[in-house]
């Protein structure tokens, strides 16, 4: 198998893991039985920590590398697959592993939440989950930012 070869079959399965977090996601927004919510949070987690981890792997950094496209302007679909993982795992690269389940496990509770709060018209039983979800969104923020440089606050 090609380098090339290798790379996509790698990021098929980044994007099969995706897609079935997005299933499950829909599947919590439609069929999922009541109590299953923490559980189906555990599920998603899962699969987008496992798909992060796949994404920055040495292994999947070495197959970038190897097949780096000399013209970053080229719009072969080649390019565009190296161009686009290689985004993909540069942004990756700058959030721990840990914090991407934690927000999948935090906004399944969420999504729960807030179908609830709707329902009885009751906002403070969402509001909790929401502060976790901005809390969450910051640490995340503050993690690519610091592997970019940049200074936290004015």
């Amino acid at each position: 198998m090609s380098t090339l070869e290798d790379l996509k079959e790698r990021h098929g399965v980044v994007a099969d893991l995706d897609a079935a977090s997005a299933v499950l996601g829909w599947d919590q927004e439609t069929y999922m039985p009541e109590g299953a919510v923490e559980s189906r949070g555990h599920q998603v987690a899962t699969l987008r920590q496992i798909a992060h981890d796949l994404l920055v792997s040495d292994e999947l950094g070495r197959l970038l590398e190897e097949s780096a496209a000399p013209d970053p302007d080229e719009l072969s679909d080649a390019a565009s697959l190296v161009r686009i993982t290689g985004k993909d795992r540069d942004r990756a690269m700058k959030i721990p592993s840990e914090l991407v389940a934690e927000l999948a496990i935090a906004s399944a509770a969420a999504k729960h939440a807030w179908k609830s709060a709707r329902e009885s018209d009751d906002y403070p039983v969402f509001a909790p989950h929401l502060q976790t979800i901005l809390d969450l969104t910051v640490r995340q923020a503050e993690a690519v930012g610091e592997a970019d440089g940049l200074v936290r606050g004015l």
